[in-house]
């Protein structure tokens, strides 16, 4: 998994803090989503609710597309900031904000999945204790699915 220095967010907004998802030293999931993207919003609590399952073992980043992050796209669910305070406020997942998606070399997202031709949001990333990657696509997950392979990186 590509190093990265991302910055992470909560209810309270921006943090100074900025995290590398490649530095975990334990079973990760990354999840791309986008407060724009109907799937993401759609998966994002199957994801918190593994998250909790999973909160001593397993470090779940959810990263914001930069792509909308500061804009309302949609009134229901307001700014990246807004959704995330309204919605997981007391969530195990760490929140981080992608890098400049103007610039491609500068974007996490199109660097871990290497879809440089035609992204797609959600993109999920297993990574094991080691740092390789043994799941990654795009498309809405179940619980179900998420845990099953974090069962597999486990191994």
């Amino acid at each position: 998994l590509p190093s990265a220095s991302l910055q992470s967010f909560d209810e309270n907004g921006l943090s100074a803090e900025s995290i590398d998802p490649s530095k975990s030293g334990k079973v990760t999931v990354i999840n791309f989503w986008g407060t724009w993207c109907q799937p993401c919003v759609k998966e994002l609590p199957h994801f918190n609710y593994v998250a909790t399952q999973y909160k001593d073992s397993v470090v779940f980043y959810a990263v914001h597309s930069d792509s909308g992050f500061d804009v309302v796209v949609n009134k229901e669910y307001g700014t990246a900031l807004e959704y995330v305070a309204k919605n997981y406020a007391d969530s195990n997942m760490i929140f981080l904000r992608d890098t400049n998606s103007s610039k491609p070399t500068d974007n996490y997202f199109l660097t871990v999945t290497g879809e440089k031709l035609n992204p797609s949001y959600p993109w999920t990333i297993v990574i094991n204790e080691s740092g390789v990657i043994t799941y990654s696509a795009s498309g809405e997950m179940s619980a179900e699915a998420l845990i099953a392979e974090i069962q597999k990186a486990s191994n």
